[in-house]
């Protein structure tokens, strides 16, 4: 029985290759706490829902309901859930296991952000045709983008109709934008925002990470947790599987 419902779970959170199933089954923390009894399928939903919307707590729980209902009693419901020791213990791992990547994540947007047209052309000094006079203009070297590494920051290339190469950068401001609501989600007192424990892993370097990890797998024993059963601390109606 709790391999069909552990089957059930990871094909509604998106895992649908049959070939690798079981290997997900026995290895996603979220899909082991609900096989374990240690959340309900619609908790395991809302955390994976709140993983990978961006933080927001209302949204993730209005996706894992089955009717409508009014914001507010999302909200009311998601806080509820938020609150329960099982649910913030998972989420901590959960953002401890991805703040690994992190970095990576994070060191790509600021390369697009810091993107340059120096990267792209070089300045040189030619005659003008009309006057003779000389005259700078920015010629494309797409060699110096390839050689530095750079020329994955170049969304489109293209020639228009006289044979002049237009290059169009990544989008700037919204790396920009995507770091700045990076750095919004670090705010105290907001149930949607990282938790104050995921900050202070953030600031750890990568071995540092990798050995708090191993602090989060002794601490986080889901089979003994498996055998408290699940903690029902709302009076709200939640929907699910």
């Amino acid at each position: 029985m709790a391999e069909v419902d552990g089957k059930k779970l990871a094909r509604t959170l998106g895992f649908l290759d049959e070939e690798t199933l079981d290997g997900v089954i026995e290895t996603h923390p979220t899909i082991q706490a609900y096989i374990n009894g240690a959340i309900s399928f619609v908790e395991a939903m809302f955390i994976e829902e709140y993983l990978s919307n961006g933080f927001n707590t209302t949204e993730a729980m209005r996706i894992c309901q089955t009717k409508a209902l009014e914001r507010k009693t999302y909200d009311r419901i998601a806080r509820n859930v938020m609150n329960k020791p099982t649910v913030r213990r998972l989420l901590s791992r959960r953002l401890a296991e991805r703040a690994l990547d992190a970095d990576a994540v994070l060191a790509m947007l600021a390369d697009v952000a810091n993107a340059s047209m120096d990267d792209f052309v070089e300045i040189k000094e030619v005659v003008d045709p009309a006057t003779g006079e000389g005259m700078w203009t920015a010629v494309p070297n797409l060699k110096r983008a390839k050689e530095s590494g750079k020329l994955h920051l170049a969304k489109e290339l293209q020639y228009d109709s006289n044979g002049n190469l237009k290059i169009k950068l990544r989008d700037q401001d919204k790396a920009l934008d995507m770091l700045s609501k990076h750095l919004g989600l670090f705010e105290l007192d907001n149930l949607q925002k990282v938790p104050q424990e995921i900050i202070e892993l953030l600031k750890l370097s990568g071995e540092e990470k990798k050995a708090k990890l191993g602090e989060y797998s002794k601490l986080l024993n889901w089979e003994e947790d498996g055998k408290a059963g699940h903690e029902h601390g709302s009076d709200e109606p939640v929907s699910g599987g």
